[in-house]
């Protein structure tokens, strides 16, 4: 384990090996003066991002409002690389400070960039703010090396649609990151401030054909009850399965908030007997409201619940349909029901995506395997996976140091924001793919990985509410852009650039932390 006090007092060493070391007992006021001069505006182009949000790979305006910003409104600072690796929405800046007679490799820190949005309820992931730190911590950090005339390369990737296709490994696979030298950041708002790792994710697509709509429909939703029904019996680590409908507006990794389903060959009563028998019996749908109404072809019931991260597994509106569906095909009268759905009854065609994660790389195929062949019943037309996501690891030498940081340096602490290194994944990144940990798969001990990738979580939970939505939640939008939650990033943005300096100051330092990508 990395020593704290070691790392911090090794200016000698420094000065021998690399020639450079500056007095940075003022660092923390510093940065404080920096952000003053130029979070405001780039506070801005969070808020503008998020008052314009654009789902994956359609985030334009994102692009255009950052390039823009650094090409001409403060041109010099950084150079700026629009529409980068040949991705019409992704940038870098780069900027290089080289001090007079430095001829050594320079300690390169490279913040990740986010601001796609999610479909039907905009930056509820909070994107926005992921863009503003990476931006913000690249120029207080850009700052500070020519302040104290330290070697240092800071870059911004910006990433596009980190929640459907995993543009960060596309980047890769086109020729980004190629720095393994680098120590790349991103900061995530969450309801918690802090250090956790990553799951490993997986989606199965089940496509379900039949000849007619009501067949498609029933057998999709017995489908549906067998995915659910395995959230009790997966392998693997703190492993869950989340499916959604692709009917409506919907994303992948995404609790639905509203879901529609018709019945025929019941009676409005009945049907609502058994819906307020299912609602009633114990809190597991506390939270999810129903309506019925006659259409021409029976009663359609529209669902209402609390959306949410699929990694979650929240009993939203669509669990609450599939116990309904499994309710009236066990009952009585189940011969003489059939089902559609009230928005199109012309589909013979459905395909449900099955959200599957746990906690370790290793565990992803059992995981798969495992629903494969509860779901691969002769139902389906067809069972497809989309690309893999590795499990994302704490650094042990940097999550420690940071959050030790947030919680005794003066211009950090806070005794409403408390940090922690925690072992939950509470959620999957395609940061994990720059990583590419290697663990011991008996005592899950990171071994190795391809880059220093670090990735916390800061919380734009505002002190004394009462509660506060989870990523994915709509709910989390309206946060996502409060002054609470910029005042936040802030805070994160400088606590960056305070690693990037301590790390371009310090030898010792930054050797500890990049030895695991050497092993």
């Amino acid at each position: 384990m990395f020593s704290l006090v070691l790392a911090q007092s090794c200016f000698l060493l420094l000065s021998t090996t690399l020639g450079y070391a500056a007095d940075i007992t003022d660092l923390p006021g510093k940065l404080q003066t920096i952000s003053s001069q130029y979070y405001p505006s780039i506070a801005d182009i969070g808020r503008k991002v998020w008052a314009n949000p654009e789902t994956a790979t359609e985030e334009h305006y994102a692009h255009d409002i950052v390039t823009s910003f650094f090409s001409r409104a403060q041109p010099s600072r950084f150079k700026v690389t629009p529409h980068a690796y040949g991705f019409d929405t992704a940038f870098k800046l780069e900027f290089v400070h080289r001090p007079a007679g430095f001829s050594g490799e320079l300690p390169t820190f490279a913040y990740l960039a986010e601001y796609d949005a999610l479909p039907g309820i905009g930056h509820a992931c909070g994107h926005n703010l992921i863009l503003t730190v990476g931006l913000a911590a690249a120029e207080f950090s850009r700052q500070a090396l020519i302040d104290y005339n330290l070697p240092g390369r800071v870059l911004v990737y910006g990433t596009f649609d980190e929640e459907d296709k995993a543009g960060k490994s596309q980047l890769l696979n086109a020729g980004a990151f190629a720095d393994k030298g680098a120590i790349y950041m991103l900061a995530h708002p969450s309801i918690s401030s802090s250090v956790s790792p990553m799951g490993a994710r997986i989606n199965a697509v089940v496509k379900v054909k039949e000849e007619s709509h009501t067949l498609a429909v029933q057998n999709a939703y017995k489908q549906l009850v067998i995915a659910k029904d395995l959230s009790k019996s997966l392998p693997g680590h703190s492993s869950t399965i989340s499916p959604v409908s692709d009917i409506g507006v919907y994303a992948v990794n995404v609790v639905q908030t509203s879901i529609q389903l018709g019945v025929t060959g019941v009676t409005e009563e009945g049907l609502n007997s058994t819906l307020y028998a299912l609602k009633t019996n114990g809190p597991t749908f506390s939270k999810v409201t129903y309506t019925l109404h006659e259409d021409a072809n029976g009663i359609a019931i529209t669902f209402t619940g609390p959306g949410g991260h699929a990694s979650e597994g929240t009993q939203g509106a669509l669990s609450f349909s599939v116990e309904t569906f499994r309710a009236l095909t066990t009952s009585n009268i189940s011969d003489s029901l059939s089902f559609y759905t009230p928005s199109n009854t012309s589909h013979n065609e459905f395909d449900i995506t099955v959200d599957l994660r746990t906690r370790y790389t290793h565990e992803l195929d059992q995981v798969r395997d495992y629903v494969h062949n509860a779901l691969n019943n002769g139902i389906p037309d067809s069972i497809t996976y989309d690309l893999p996501y590795p499990a994302l690891e704490v650094h042990p030498d940097l999550g420690n140091w940071f959050t030790h940081v947030l919680n005794t340096e003066p211009t950090f602490a806070d005794a409403n924001d408390v940090w922690s290194v925690i072992s939950v994944a509470p959620a999957a990144t395609d940061a994990s793919f720059l990583q590419n940990p290697t663990i011991d798969e008996t005592s899950y001990e990171l071994l190795k990985s391809d880059r220093v990738v670090f990735h916390p979580s800061f919380d734009i939970c505002a002190p004394g509410s009462t509660s506060c939505p989870f990523n994915h939640e709509p709910e989390f939008a309206p946060m996502a852009t409060t002054d609470y939650a910029f005042a936040q990033a802030e805070k994160a943005a400088r606590a960056f650039a305070y690693a990037a300096i301590e790390l371009a100051n310090n030898a010792t330092f930054l050797d500890s932390v990049l030895s695991i990508t050497r092993k």
